[in-house]
């Protein structure tokens, strides 16, 4: 990374089989680098500087991501490069050892010839597989397989996406099985359609609509989480134009009803900020969204076996994600950030039954919370960080 370069984007994920993270990053000057990281020794692998690989369309979005293959523990990285204007990404993968040439993913034909705007990455359990998504300026929407060699299975999901300005589209391996499932903002009239991945077919199947949100709103977030015991895969859709989240459950064969009455005054950005997980152990999905123009996160949890949501702090049923707290509303709890929630992550913790959330504010500041399956609790330095690079990215 060049020198007094802040950082747009930081993905960061860890191998499953050694004691390394790999990084990526994207600066405010669009350059694009890649290292591994040694927990053990604190060194980075490239001891002389970042492994660059080019540079990145000047445009804000996330074009670039890391993932890990699950059996080898190897890197995947892909990303947008400016070098030509075609309906492609690169990538190159780390071996455990070094970086391995940059090679060119080619979408189908009548994917349009340009930037791609989005790239996400989504590893498969106990597999080497990940399914690639990867949408472009003109709001084509497509996927690729990864079978630890190669990419194969190049799909258009579709040429008419929602608001290619955001990440309205998401995909999740059930955690039980070989499948999965799609899910994504289609057109300006509030559809939100999604398709099943067929394992065994290796091709995907389109499914239809999770729900319509009306002809005046337009999708803009979409964020799905799998349940590593079951088929079940948590759905938030938002925050839409009209500031509407919404929360639904995947259940193997269809998405489940009796879900919570929408939020309609979230805060509104184009980051994630309504986003969910699941434990270990227990099967709870834990979901969360920011309140409008204050340093608040509302929450609640959804039990598979009872088909129950649910305000962990005091155990009643949320019916309705306006309502408040003890009146069949979310949980809700301050945060320490100084304005307005911008942006929440959730990691589950591969050991236990905790989900780490990593909140980040308006005046860029960072905090940390810690679920642990009755409430959010803080660690004594829960304020991690006053001065992060951006937020409105």
């Amino acid at each position: 990374m060049e020198p007094n370069n802040d950082a747009r984007w930081v993905i960061a994920r860890s191998s499953t089989q050694r004691i390394l993270t790999g990084a990526a990053i994207l600066d405010v000057v669009w350059k694009i680098v890649f290292n591994i990281y040694n927990i053990t020794e604190d060194a980075w692998f490239n001891t002389t500087g970042w492994n660059q690989f080019g540079g990145a369309s000047a445009i804000t979005t996330k074009l670039l991501d890391v993932e890990v293959e699950q059996n080898t523990g190897n890197f995947l990285f892909v990303y947008e490069d400016n070098a030509t204007t075609g309906r492609d990404v690169n990538y190159v993968t780390w071996d455990g050892t070094v970086f391995s040439s940059e090679q060119t993913l080619t979408f189908n034909s009548d994917v349009a010839a340009e930037a791609q705007r989005w790239v996400v990455l989504r590893s498969k359990n106990s597999s080497n597989d990940i399914m690639l998504l990867s949408a472009g300026t003109s709001n084509d929407l497509s996927a690729a397989r990864w079978n630890g060699t190669s990419f194969i299975n190049i799909t258009t999901i579709t040429l008419n996406a929602a608001n290619a300005n955001e990440e309205r589209f998401s995909f999740s391996w059930e955690g039980n099985t070989s499948n999965g499932v799609l899910v994504w903002g289609e057109g300006t009239a509030g559809a939100v359609n999604y398709s099943f991945w067929n394992d065994t077919t290796k091709e995907f199947i389109a499914g239809g609509s999770v729900t319509n949100r009306g002809a005046t709103v337009t999708v803009q977030q979409i964020f799905t989480c799998s349940d590593p015991l079951s088929q079940y895969i948590g759905l938030a859709i938002g925050p839409d134009s009209t500031d509407d989240v919404l929360m639904a459950v995947w259940n193997g064969t269809g998405w489940q009803g009796g879900v919570p009455n929408e939020e309609t005054n979230a805060e509104n950005i184009v980051n994630k900020n309504a986003v969910c997980a699941w434990t270990k152990n227990t099967s709870v999905g834990l979901f969360a969204f920011a309140d409008l123009n204050v340093p608040d996160i509302e929450y609640l949890t959804y039990n598979k076996t009872e088909n129950d949501w649910y305000c962990p702090k005091n155990g009643q049923a949320v019916t309705d994600l306006t309502n408040a707290q003890g009146s069949n509303g979310p949980c809700l709890d301050s945060s320490v950030l100084s304005d307005d929630i911008e942006f929440i992550k959730m990691t589950s913790d591969p050991n236990s039954n905790d989900i780490m959330l990593i909140l980040g504010g308006l005046n860029r500041d960072l905090e940390s919370f810690i679920f642990n399956n009755t409430g959010l609790t803080q660690p004594t330095d829960g304020l991690l960080n006053s001065t992060i690079s951006c937020t409105t990215f």
